[in-house]
């Protein structure tokens, strides 16, 4: 028995060193076997099979303002070209180029994407911050912060309402032929800057603190770079964009001792020249001069 047992003992010694020996000779070998077998199953189930191809789409906003018809769906829709695709070979910078060309509304999109088969868009949309409609129509749309229309549903109510001249209104047809350069390189959805947008609302806020009178309409004419503020007494405030709102509406307010409008029968206030304040009452020629 014990040399049986010494016997199996040494040939199982003698088997280790011959698999050290082998092992010890060829462990690149093996090491790199292992290896191209490991690299070749993942690259075939990362990209030759269907394990990676995206089946979900999800897109998400913070602070909705619009409904998510007009704003998401149309997202979604352009995004489902991507469904199928393997997701290792989706270039999220290429599709955030896409999406701030066809969605210039939005301020921010991220895209993420969630392992195994899904990919998140996660946008924020501009701020809507006023009501707007033509001179020429009575349907009313919205406004974002960067001057851009959006003809969607709000969910912000009592926003300030301004009413613009459209450049694309024009009856004059030599003024027509004079501006077709210009207007053509025009976004009809961009009416404005967002410099324009806070210079306009802060005209009604800085009225409205200052001589305590509501301001339930603003006109805006993007060619002669003015607004009218109309007041709730009926007269309008003339102001030019080019200049400081704050400086023209200072002088009103200078003048108030000789220049109450509070008790003068105005039909509006002319405060584009400097230094000077050009006004005509109700019922005077210059009222009828300035409509026709």
């Amino acid at each position: 028995m014990r040399k049986e047992r010494k016997r199996l003992k040494v040939s199982k010694l003698f088997l280790r060193n011959i698999k050290t020996k082998i092992f010890e000779e060829y462990k690149y070998v093996i090491i790199g076997v292992f290896l191209i077998v490991v690299l070749g199953g993942t690259i075939g189930l990362v990209f030759f099979s269907n394990f990676f191809n995206v089946s979900t789409i999800v897109v998400e906003r913070t602070d909705p303002q619009t409904d998510i018809e007009t704003s998401i769906i149309p997202m979604q829709q352009k995004l489902e070209k991507l469904k199928g695709k393997n997701i290792f070979l989706i270039n999220e910078d290429e599709v955030n180029d896409e999406l701030r060309k066809d969605f210039p509304e939005m301020k921010e999109i991220a895209i993420m994407k969630l392992l195994p088969r899904t990919i998140r868009v996660r946008v924020v949309e501009y701020k809507i911050i006023a009501r707007i409609k033509s001179s020429t129509g009575k349907d009313e749309m919205l406004l974002n912060e960067e001057g851009m229309i959006r003809n969607v549903k709000s969910k912000i109510p009592n926003l300030p309402l301004i009413e613009y001249k459209s450049q694309y209104d024009i009856k004059d047809d030599k003024m027509v032929a004079m501006l077709s350069p210009y207007l053509a390189l025009q976004d009809r959805n961009r009416i404005m800057n967002a410099d324009e947008v806070r210079t306009i609302l802060n005209a009604k806020y800085t009225f409205e603190k200052d001589f305590a009178l509501k301001v339930p309409l603003l006109k805006y004419y993007p060619l002669e770079r003015e607004i009218h503020v109309v007041t709730e007494k009926g007269f309008t405030i003339w102001l030019d964009l080019t200049e400081h709102i704050d400086d023209q509406l200072g002088k009103l307010k200078m003048a108030f001792q000789d220049f109450n409008i509070y008790k003068m029968d105005l039909a509006y206030v002319d405060l584009r020249i400097q230094n000077k304040i050009i006004y005509c009452t109700k019922n005077a020629v210059c009222v009828t001069n300035n409509q026709q």
